[in-house]
């Protein structure tokens, strides 16, 4: 029986999920700790992962107990992944079922299979009871009726082992992704000094975070050079209010939020953000040069440059040091009176030029890079898809089947399917 579910090319037969597991109600250990059934398919103590976006409960009274080697499915996240074996003792949620492969099944091959269908659709045309951005299978019975590939349980322990091995190296190359991307944003941060260096300004400093300077270089006050423009609130009707973006462009602090206090200007003007917290993470967001009409909320300061340069005075903006522009410590914020006192490197208009053509191009060379970073991500989390998807429908023998990364590989060649001798049939 083929597998409806890829395109027919499956040479394993398939069974219902509910014939191939038991259901297991495990009560909660004692003094018990939140296991958690991540996206990336491991399941296992929330305290041994980062708990950036999920919300720590203190009562466990809904919880169920798990303990390792349980397989998990998360009933709401199984579109994103949250399918695995459990490598711990403890408590989890109740949306998550918990069950106990049969002899003749490997769990982790179980996971990789429906982690599969995830990936094609085919789990989301079988839900019940959609959701935004997922499905619903906290019900059992929809879940059950999971169609399985079946192999035998030598092959499936192989391609589990495959697979474990082989999606580690991917996840490692892609993290290793992340880490370029994340270390490119703070790139521009320097780029100003950088150029300055290249024009050969590298006199001593009056500002400490910008250590180059041209000898005919003023230092002056941002309220010399710009002024804060100080809004008049338009007042919007709630169908005004709700078909604005669609006219105008609309900026809040760091990311597009509808507040109440919104602004129509019109001009040529430099945004900067008022949240400092957002500045933690550099991103040229933080600093927008804005043209013509536009909507700004009460959380962004409107700046008109006096005297230098507009796209001079947003590449400096850019590049001074976080610290310097934020003031309180529970919720750090770029006040008005502190970026009008900021200092600012004030070259001769002609300096001005050339620092921002120059600073232009490497900036694009350096956007040229953070795109090839993010295309051979994309290309990686597709190729770890295929594998997949290849290896539990039998599409490949991972018996014979060379490495499709090494340990130190950074990108994965040509797809899985000809890297992997394919099976006859």
């Amino acid at each position: 029986m083929s597998l409806s579910w890829y395109r027919d090319q499956g040479v394993f037969k398939e069974l219902q999920f509910r014939r191939l597991v038991d259901r297991i109600d495990r009560p909660l250990p004692p003094d018990a700790q939140i296991v958690t059934a991540f996206t990336d398919g491991q399941v296992t103590l929330r305290s041994n992962r980062d708990k950036i976006g999920y919300h720590e409960a203190s009562d466990l009274s809904s919880f169920q107990g798990v303990k390792a080697g349980d397989l998990v499915v998360h009933g709401l996240d199984i579109l994103r992944g949250s399918v695995g074996v459990s490598d711990s003792v403890g408590a989890i949620s109740a949306v998550c079922t918990v069950s106990a492969p049969r002899d003749f099944m490997d769990g982790r091959f179980i996971a990789y299979a429906i982690r599969a269908q995830a990936q094609s659709g085919f789990t989301r045309a079988l839900a019940r009871g959609i959701r935004e951005g997922g499905a619903d299978f906290r019900r059992w019975d929809t879940l059950a009726e999971l169609p399985i590939p079946v192999p035998p349980i030598e092959e499936q322990r192989r391609i589990a082992d495959f697979l474990d091995d082989q999606v580690t190296r991917i996840d490692q190359a892609i993290a290793l992704r992340a880490k370029q991307s994340k270390a490119g944003l703070g790139f521009h941060r320097g780029l100003l000094v950088h150029v300055g260096h290249l024009a050969g300004f590298d006199r001593p400093s009056p500002i400490p975070w910008f250590p180059c300077w041209g000898h005919d270089w003023q230092c002056k006050p941002l309220k010399a050079v710009g002024r804060c423009l100080d809004a008049q609130r338009v007042p919007l009707s709630a169908v005004e209010r709700e078909g604005k973006m669609g006219k105008y462009p609309y900026y809040g602090a760091s990311t597009i939020v509808d507040y109440v206090d919104d602004y129509l200007f019109e001009g040529s003007y430099l945004l900067v953000g008022e949240d400092g917290a957002s500045l933690e993470n550099p991103d040229f967001d933080v600093v927008q040069e804005v043209d013509g009409r536009f909507w700004v909320n009460n959380h962004a300061h409107i700046l008109e440059s006096i005297g230098v340069e507009r796209s001079y005075l947003a590449l400096y903006l850019r590049s001074v040091d976080r610290p310097v522009f934020v003031s309180g410590a529970t919720r750090p914020k770029i006040t008005q009176d502190d970026l009008m006192h900021l200092k600012v490197p004030v070259p001769p208009l002609e300096v001005q030029q050339k620092l921002v053509l120059s600073a232009q191009a490497v900036a694009a060379k350096w956007q040229s890079a953070m795109t090839q970073i993010e295309n051979s991500a994309r290309e990686l989390e597709e190729r770890k898809r295929a594998l997949i998807t290849s290896a539990v429908t039998g599409g490949i023998d991972v018996t014979n089947a060379r490495p499709i990364m090494s340990a130190h590989a950074s990108t994965v060649g040509v797809g899985a399917e000809r890297r992997y001798g394919q099976r006859d049939g």
